[in-house]
């Protein structure tokens, strides 16, 4: 991965004293001007510093990357036990469901909580389940009800 920040407060403030400092040489800043443009480099310092945690967590492999957002529509493998005549069989279907929210369970796994249609809430191991019973296509989790069956 490379890095998008090299973070040190002395190369940002050195960095916006000079451009101040070049801005006012060349346009004869007021103190309203270089208040504001300083406000704006205090805000990408700020912004700089956020992007610096995240590229630290993601070196040190403490950054989770979830397979889908709250929101997304899923696809799914689901079971469900159909009478026919007296004896009763297990149905393996694909259903779908909206991602309603994204937890850590027990252990600190993440699991992804979806509702469907007929209000029927699974709950999945958010990256243990993806692609092996939950999709983010039909196609997909058709394609794998398919491969089981055979």
């Amino acid at each position: 991965m490379n890095r998008l920040t090299k973070y040190s407060n002395d190369l940002i403030r050195n960095k916006a004293v000079n451009i101040l400092r070049k801005l006012d040489s060349e346009n004869e800043l007021d103190g309203d001007k270089l208040a504001l443009i300083s406000s704006f480099c205090l805000i990408e310092r700020v912004e700089n510093k956020q992007l610096k945690k995240y590229e630290d967590l993601e070196e040190q492999g403490r950054l989770l990357k979830l397979p889908c957002a709250v929101g997304d529509t899923v696809w799914y493998i689901s079971e469900r036990i159909e009478k026919q005549g007296r004896k009763k069989v297990e149905v393996s279907f694909v259903d779908e469901g909206i991602v309603d929210s994204i937890t850590l369970g027990c252990m600190m796994v993440p699991q992804i909580n979806v509702c469907n249609d007929e209000n029927v809430w699974m709950t999945f191991d958010g990256v243990e389940d993806f692609g092996k019973t939950v999709f983010l296509t039909k196609e997909a989790a058709e394609a794998a009800l398919k491969e089981m069956e055979d």
